[in-house]
């Protein structure tokens, strides 16, 4: 909550003029979201009807989608407003990112077509993310195998979650949720989210 507040104190001091910024006060939006799921987690509530294995992916997607994603488009957007780059395609990236997460939380509650939309929408921002990442952005040499590890992964990653996404929606069985687990999880918690915060971390306060 606390950070969320932080989020809501940057997001006044900036008033959306970068949209670099307001990406990362999304993440920190987000992050009470998922701090509030794993809460109901832990105490073994079962709101809407939810079994415990949804309840416990939707508090984890909410630290690594909601929370993260937003936060490393976020410090790409910094990098990249210092030279020139395709703003447009990364207004999108901003825009799919956010966007993405509570449609992906309505396609849980009322359809898993919603759900293959939120899917569809995140895989598609964060192929931009890569394409910017990998085709504009510079920094010391030895950060970029790690940003190289990250692009690549959250674009295998997406992949994956739009054909569970989709098998949700057509009722045909492609991926398990221990399947998911394994390789998309994997993917996006230490391929493209730990790899990319690390190398943020050190290349961001150079550049910035």
């Amino acid at each position: 909550i606390l950070v969320a507040f932080y989020g809501l104190a940057r997001l006044s001091s900036h008033r959306f003029k970068h949209v670099e910024e307001l990406s990362i006060d999304a993440g920190l939006f987000y992050l009470p979201v998922a701090g509030t799921w794993l809460v109901i987690y832990r105490l073994g509530v079962q709101p809407f009807g939810y079994g415990e294995a949804i309840i416990l992916l939707t508090a984890v997607h909410f630290h690594f989608a909601g929370f993260a994603t937003p936060i490393i488009a976020g410090m790409t957007g910094r990098v990249l407003a210092t030279r020139e780059y395709p703003r447009k395609m990364f207004v999108c990236v901003v825009i799919a990112v956010i966007a993405a997460m509570p449609v992906v939380a309505a396609g849980i509650t009322f359809s898993p077509w919603l759900g293959f939309v939120g899917a569809l929408l995140l895989a598609v921002g964060l192929v931009l993310l890569a394409v910017l990442t990998l085709g504009w952005v510079t920094g010391p040499a030895k950060w970029k195998p790690l940003l190289l590890i990250g692009a690549l992964s959250s674009c295998a990653a997406m992949v994956l979650a739009c054909l569970y996404a989709y098998s949700l929606a057509t009722h045909t069985l492609i991926l398990t949720i221990p399947k998911m687990a394994m390789t998309h999880g994997l993917l996006n918690a230490f391929g493209f989210v730990t790899c990319s915060l690390i190398a943020w971390s050190q290349i961001a306060p150079a550049e910035v």
